[in-house]
């Protein structure tokens, strides 16, 4: 109901578009999605991030995803600044992850696992589930989520309050998170009111 009060047209509303979506041929604000994904699934494309790999230019891929991350909400941009202080070997191990989980062979619980393990090897700690799953969520829309987790955990009290959520990134956490994500979106449908992407679900 207030989704509605706020945006009568549901997701195709204006007033949504010009808060959340944005102008894909404009440079938007950073919480507008449709430039974060214009640019997030040109700058970390599989063609590129191989290209890139194989010829040793990790540098230049990991400014890639950093200026990617920088250039969205969807985590707070320290979270950036700490990735930005590892050194050239540090760098070269954390781009080849990421090219792995996005456009790794293996199935996704075993790259969002190794992932997460880099992460927490590289920062000290285990990450959050902003800087987790932002990636995947830009350039896999369709597919994967970024998980907020007050707010999901929040929505996962109507939908499905007796899965596990961690406080930090896990794998079996996600696919939980995932679930409810998938469940709103559903439920939403139902209504007539059918989101773009899973980033609308997130914004929802």
């Amino acid at each position: 109901d207030l989704f509605l009060t706020m945006y009568p047209k549901g997701f195709q509303d204006p007033e949504w578009i010009s808060d959340h979506r944005g102008d894909p041929d404009g440079r938007g604000l950073k919480r507008h999605r449709e430039a974060s994904l214009q640019d997030a699934q040109e700058a970390l494309s599989a063609e590129r991030c191989a290209a890139l790999i194989e010829e040793g230019q990790h540098d230049t891929l990991f400014d890639s995803i950093t200026d990617v991350l920088a250039g969205t909400n969807l985590l707070p941009i320290s979270h950036v600044k700490n990735l930005r202080r590892l050194d050239d070997e540090e760098r070269k191990t954390y781009a080849e992850s990421v090219a792995d989980l996005l456009h790794g062979e293996r199935h996704f619980d075993e790259r969002f696992r190794d992932y997460i393990q880099t992460l927490t090897s590289l920062m000290g700690g285990k990450p959050s589930w902003r800087i987790a799953t932002a990636l995947p969520a830009l350039v896999h829309p369709q597919e994967h989520v970024s998980v907020r987790r007050s707010a999901f955990a929040r929505q996962a009290g109507s939908i499905a309050p007796t899965a596990r959520y961690t406080r930090r990134a896990t794998v079996g956490a996600y696919k939980n998170y995932k679930r409810v994500a998938l469940g709103v979106r559903k439920q939403l449908e139902e209504l007539g009111h059918e989101p773009r992407d899973l980033l609308d679900i997130h914004d929802f």
